[in-house]
């Protein structure tokens, strides 16, 4: 069904009936389609919105439902696949197997297999992949890949790999397999180390850990035998903070209807 929108130069598969409400699209293409998919409240322009199939020879394997939703998104120029997109705000963007995407604000970024994407998220020129999860953050020029989790933080010009920060501020930074809370980092490669409080406090797997300026000066004086090792995710679970202020706070349309006596 479509309704109260301006649709030019699109194409659309017979077998499919998307809603659209109050939309203004244009150079559009919609495909593979079911009756579950809508646009709701949205401006597109050249977009194409369809379900991504994969051949049986493909290694790539779909996370997020069959049906693709966008709703009061504002979209220009983006490409999305197997998504479910609201109240977000995109240019010049790339969604493809994106499980969740809700308040975001992104331009020039591409998406490609991200578990989900949460809480008022700002990315800029960057790169998210590898079902990597971005809670409350901003990113800019940066990389976050390979299952890495990102929460209440802000990136600039960082590449981020198998690694959680959280409620941290890293600049020029080259990091992976850590964990990093509540602590700040500029001009840094960063491997294997955990990080509280400004504080190195263990290890992640058997590693040495690297603690190392971008001109080649390592400043960890602190014997990785000496450290406790644990894995990521238990090292992050430890945080007292996990349980209570990340957790996203829910909105109005996640919230169930009022009770009527």
């Amino acid at each position: 069904m479509t309704k109260k929108s301006a649709i030019s130069n699109n194409s659309l598969p017979g077998s499919s009936t998307p809603s659209i409400s109050r939309s203004s699209i244009n150079h559009c293409s919609f495909n593979d389609l079911n009756p579950a998919d809508s646009i709701h409240r949205s401006e597109l322009d050249s977009v194409n919105v369809f379900r991504k199939t994969f051949p049986e020879s493909s290694r790539v394997t779909p996370i997020s439902p069959a049906n693709t939703t966008i709703r009061r998104s504002k979209i220009s120029h983006t490409v999305i696949a197997n998504s479910y997109v609201r109240r977000c705000k995109l240019a010049n963007c790339e969604l493809i197997d994106v499980c969740s995407a809700k308040s975001l604000d992104a331009n020039d970024s591409k998406f490609d297999n991200v578990r989900s994407i949460r809480g008022h998220t700002t990315v800029r020129n960057s790169t998210v992949t590898g079902q990597s999860t971005l809670n409350r953050s901003k990113v800019n020029g940066s990389s976050v890949m390979d299952e890495s989790c990102l929460r209440r933080s802000h990136l600039e010009d960082v590449r981020v790999a198998r690694s959680r920060v959280k409620r941290s501020e890293l600049r020029n930074c080259d990091v992976s397999d850590c964990v990093i809370i509540k602590t700040n980092f500029t001009d840094m490669t960063l491997r294997y180390g955990v990080w509280k409080n400004g504080k190195l406090v263990g290890r992640v797997g058997d590693n040495e850990v690297v603690m190392m300026t971008q001109d080649g000066q390592n400043i960890n004086h602190v014997s990785s035998e000496k450290l406790v090792t644990q894995d990521a995710k238990v090292w992050a679970d430890d945080d007292p903070d996990s349980n209570s202020s990340d957790k996203e706070s829910l909105d109005s349309d996640d919230l169930p209807p009022p009770y009527k006596p």
